[in-house]
């Protein structure tokens, strides 16, 4: 006899760097014991994949690989806040065991984060097109997940071709230069060929890039010395 179906509530999020409306499902036993086997290990490369076998599962519609790091980052943190809970606690310490007036202390104190006030840092001085010169400039792209799994694959981890990967299109006053007409090889010799003014401001888009980025101030249980920290990035929520 088949066993009743459970049904599972689903939930729509707009993205908050793309603004695409994707819809999802807080995450089953199945889906809970990937990540619990990603925090034993507590390795970026287990986090990464944990992260996006359970994206692929409870998310409808979208590849995952098609998102930029930022807004998969805040949709796993959304999909994470249904399924168990807002509230997440975490343990934090001294850097090396020694608090800011250098005496030792290695306590480690539970810190309570609200998941749902994990928000999206935006830089009002960030610019997705560049002029390089007068007349040349080049229009920059997020990231996705799928491109950081390549670079990892063929191990480019190189800053040319970090940003070759990053590069839309280039332009001059005549033409756009896009995927459609220029290899990544093109680009590659087009990073390599800028002088540093003009890399510092392609480099300046990746400092001004959206972030997810979370300050928690706490005190430690040890010293009872008060301490603030700056949480990046899926792994430092685990």
């Amino acid at each position: 006899m088949a066993l009743p179906n459970i049904t599972v509530p689903h939930f729509q999020l707009e993205l908050p760097v793309s603004k695409q409306t994707v819809t999802f499902r807080p995450f089953l036993v199945k889906e809970e014991k990937i990540l619990l086997i990603a925090r034993e290990a507590m390795d970026e490369e287990s986090i990464t994949m944990a992260v996006s076998q359970i994206l692929d599962s409870c998310v409808e519609g979208v590849d995952v690989n098609d998102l930029n790091t930022v807004d998969l980052e805040y949709l796993f943190l959304n999909i994470r806040a249904k399924s168990v809970g807002e509230e997440v606690e975490l343990r934090y310490k001294h850097s090396s065991n020694k608090n800011r007036n250098g005496e030792d202390c290695n306590a480690s104190t539970p810190v309570t984060i609200n998941l749902e006030d994990v928000k999206v840092k935006f830089n009002d001085n960030h610019e997705e097109k560049i002029m390089i010169t007068d007349e040349v400039g080049v229009k920059m792209k997020y990231p996705t997940f799928g491109d950081t799994e390549t670079m990892k694959k063929d191990s480019l981890q190189d800053v040319v071709s970090v940003i070759a990967h990053a590069i839309d299109f280039i332009f001059d006053k005549e033409q756009i230069y896009d995927d459609t007409t220029t290899s990544f090889e093109e680009k590659i010799q087009f990073v390599e060929n800028l002088n540093q003014e003009q890399l510092l401001k392609i480099n300046n888009f990746f400092e001004t890039m959206p972030k997810l980025e979370h300050e928690v101030t706490y005190q430690c249980t040890g010293c009872g010395q008060e301490d603030k920290l700056t949480l990046r990035g899926i792994s430092d929520f685990f």
